[in-house]
């Protein structure tokens, strides 16, 4: 393996995580009635929802899982996925 093709699945996988926690957080939103609003650079203020929070992606799988009906258990994510986010750089969990 190259150093490019490391680099480049490096990149992959943290693309990857970057999608399903926003794909988490829209789903967070429409299930709390929030607004999915993006912050513009002119906005002094935006209201905080599940988009906006400091929650970092451990705690976004958990209230997303925590969020699923009985019949909904096989969309469950797994949570394995934070210690993947944190070997990658990320310090959140």
């Amino acid at each position: 393996m190259t150093a490019e093709d490391y680099l480049l699945g490096i990149g992959k996988i943290v693309g990857n995580l970057h999608a399903l926690e926003h794909v988490l957080r829209i789903f967070l939103c429409e299930a709390n009635g929030e607004k999915i609003e993006y912050p513009t650079s002119t906005m002094k203020e935006v209201d905080e929802t599940s988009l906006t929070n400091y929650d970092q992606l451990g705690t976004v799988i958990d209230k997303f899982n925590g969020r699923l009906l009985a019949n909904e258990q096989n969309f469950r994510v797994d949570r394995s996925a934070v210690c993947c986010h944190r070997s990658s750089g990320n310090r959140a969990t």
